[in-house]
């Protein structure tokens, strides 16, 4: 090989590194496989470090067997992700200036080092304090070690479980435990489940740390209360007498309505009981006596802070439109629940579209074919309202989509211009359920890629239901990739490999290089362009 070559390809080598080193500092969500796959740049220390800075200590993963055992480079890996010590030179396992390093921000690192450092007290301090659990992995001196069990249960109450038998019942340690987490009141001696001072700090940590406490407990009128008040449904574990007591009842419905599912027989079927219930969680209407569940102030309560409880009304009202009406006024979903008459009703169905589109769904045959509904649905974001017991109201859009009340439209309306175009200018995505001549319309599937509303991944997708045609036209695809570079991806197979194209997408979105086809991944052109 000449000099000139040698030359040549240290200088294409040092432009390939440039680029890589462009790309890592965009900190990107991932590494490029035309990275991981060079051997070269997988070798190169700047590259590699350059990834650990602008990622993860998770480059690591990528690099070669001599850059795995490069001390500095490893400690600043595991500086950054102390979990990458298992995947670097194993020499590296056994060096106790790195495993502290590494324990320091990533404590269960000790179960992957030299089982030695099991037995050092330096090093399983280093790690209990960042993850008291890691004291899963020392040896049985120092999980007897009251310093270091203290410290580990000061950080997770859960590491307690690998504490000596001896210091779980130390009642010390255990307070300290199930006051970080109640939960590890199961990893307590016998004795200390049933000491009330232990119970009386765990219920009042976590409520439903009640389950792990003696039976003899479950009828102690003040742990009771302690826990019903920190977490209602903690009632399941009160004695009969106290689950038929009315304060303790009332103080677990305030906590959570549901937790009337384990009141006695007489307080569910008690009115200001179960009107105090349904106040706090409608839903709780599920688990009233039958008299009441007919009751209609009863269930307008319920109505009012979750619709969809009218699953549990009576068939009677679920057939009166008055309450209906409140039940889809902003839970539009209980549609389902409503009658047969009902979900003809035209108003009830407009009441109910009009915060969830997709409600759409559970109206009659007639109204999905009505074209003033279908409008309607099509435009209306699918909405969760919270309504808090004291009437306050939360919305938020669904994160996975507006609406897909498209979907529920009549063949006639999926194929109607107006409602499609409606659809699809609100909400993008649901151009995936208009009629295939619809989606060869140019005018259509435009507005559907600038549609007004973005609430998930799917209008990325938008492209990949436009008809062939449109999928191979300029404009069309310039106008997907503009929003989503993944949109390339949907994009007809000539336009992916078009050079001339993909330079003109690069300036109008830089990211769909990761998404660019084998022939033109490593063009130095688009490199080129790219560096530029």
């Amino acid at each position: 090989m000449t000099l000139e070559n040698k030359k040549q390809i240290v200088k294409e080598f040092e432009t390939l590194k440039q680029e890589a080193l462009l790309v890592l500092s965009s900190k990107p969500e991932y590494v490029p496989e035309w990275i991981i796959n060079n051997k070269q740049l997988c070798s190169d220390k700047d590259v590699i470090m350059s990834g650990i800075h602008n990622l993860s200590g998770n480059m690591m993963h990528f690099a070669s067997d001599e850059i795995k055992s490069d001390r500095e480079v490893v400690m600043v890996a595991v500086a950054k992700s102390g979990w990458i010590l298992q995947y670097v030179n194993e020499v590296f396992l056994s060096d106790k200036e790195v495993v502290l390093v590494a324990a320091s921000n990533y404590g269960r690192v000790l179960e992957s080092v030299s089982d030695k450092y099991g037995s050092d007290p330096e090093v399983v301090m280093k790690a209990v304090q960042n993850n008291g659990t890691a004291i899963e992995f020392a040896n049985e001196d120092l999980r007897r070690d009251r310093k270091i069990v203290l410290n580990a249960v000061k950080e997770s109450g859960a590491a307690l479980e690998y504490a000596s038998e001896e210091l779980r019942s130390d009642k010390e340690i255990v307070i300290v435990a199930v006051s970080n987490d109640g939960i590890s009141l199961q990893y307590a001696s016998d004795t200390l489940r049933g000491d009330k001072k232990v119970v009386q700090s765990a219920v009042k940590s976590t409520g439903f740390a009640l389950e792990y406490a003696d039976d003899k407990l479950y009828g102690d009128r003040e742990i009771i209360l302690g826990a019903v008040r920190n977490y209602g449904r903690a009632l399941e574990y009160a004695s009969e007498e106290l689950r038929s007591d009315k304060e303790i009842v009332k103080a677990a419905i305030k906590n959570d309505g549901i937790a009337l599912e384990y009141a006695s027989d007489n307080l569910r079927a008690d009115r200001e009981i179960v009107k105090a219930a349904v106040k706090n969680d409608g839903v709780a209407l599920e688990y009233a006596s039958d008299n009441l569940r007919t009751d209609r102030e009863i269930v307008m309560y319920a109505l009012k802070t979750k619709g969809f409880a009218l699953e549990y009304a009576s068939e009677e009202l679920r057939s009166d439109k008055e309450i209906v009406l409140q039940a889809v006024k902003y839970h539009g979903i209980a549609l389902e629940y409503a009658s047969d008459t009902l979900r003809a009703d035209k108003d009830v169905v407009l009441a109910a579209i009009k915060f969830w589109g997709s409600a759409l769904k559970y109206a009659s045959d007639e109204l999905r074919a009505d074209k003033e509904v279908v409008l309607a649905a099509v435009g209306s974001s699918d909405t969760i309202v919270d309504i808090c017991a004291d009437g306050e109201i939360h919305m938020d859009r669904l994160s996975l989509g507006g609406s897909t009340a498209l979907e529920y439209a009549s063949d006639e309306l999926r194929a109607d211009r107006d409602v499609v175009m409606k659809a699809v200018t609100d909400f993008g995505y649901q151009i995936r359920y208009a009629s295939s001549s619809l989606r060869a319309d140019k005018e259509i599937i435009m507005a559907a890629l600038n549609a007004k509303y973005y609430y998930s991944d799917w209008e990325s997708e938008t492209l990949k239901f436009a008809s062939d045609e449109l999928r191979a036209d300029n404009d069309v695809v310039l106008a997907a990739i503009r929003e989503w570079a993944s949109a390339l991806k949907y994009a007809s197979y000539e336009l992916q490999n078009d050079k001339d194209f993909i330079l003109q997408a690069i300036q109008v979105n830089s990211h769909i290089y990761h998404y660019l086809s084998e022939l033109l991944i490593k063009d130095k052109d688009i490199l080129k362009f790219i560096l530029e």
